[in-house]
């Protein structure tokens, strides 16, 4: 037990130096509302400061922000799920879960036109332990895809219908 490392403690870390940077935060951004920053670096870590600063004087707007994507993220899975389920695709729903998440995580690496492919593919291999087909899994995942540009491609021919709003041109000087 002496010699195994508890992986924790980075976590633990990280968390606590997370806290006191968002405790800092406030006091930070009142010096730096005091000068004026020169530099496009030091403007920036101003901003940044400002908008952690409001963050801790109202962490319900956070709170809030993080329930909605929770909310959406797991909408997501499960329309994932309903793919799988009438391609009758076999994986118990805690494997989709833990599969779509690691999948997205992997997409982020910079090897494809916004994941695609390696998104399909590492759900694909994450789920084989559970039992799923793998071609099956890769279909249900560019089947996403699909519903995804497709509704994206739907919205924008809306927004093209759509006259120009005069509260947005008006408003500006």
């Amino acid at each position: 037990m002496g010699s195994e490392i508890w992986l924790g403690w980075p976590v633990l870390g990280l968390l606590i130096v997370v806290a006191g940077a968002l405790v800092a935060t406030p006091a930070l951004d009142r010096f730096a509302s005091r000068r004026e920053p020169s530099g496009k670096l030091f403007r920036l870590l101003a901003k940044m400061t400002h908008s952690a600063a409001e963050l801790t004087r109202s962490p319900g707007r956070l709170l809030l922000c993080l329930a909605i994507s929770m909310a959406v993220q797991c909408l997501f899975v499960g329309i994932n799920i309903a793919f799988a389920e009438a391609a009758h695709v076999e994986a118990p729903v805690a494997a989709w879960f833990f599969a779509w998440t690691t999948a997205k995580i992997i997409a982020i690496a910079p090897i494809s036109l916004g994941g695609l492919g390696v998104r399909e593919a590492s759900m694909a291999a994450l789920l084989v332990p559970f039992g799923a087909d793998p071609a099956q899994v890769v279909a249900i995942g560019l089947v996403w895809q699909s519903v995804l540009y497709v509704s994206g491609l739907i919205g924008f021919l809306v927004q093209l219908q759509r006259p120009a709003s005069s509260e947005l041109t008006m408003g500006r000087s």
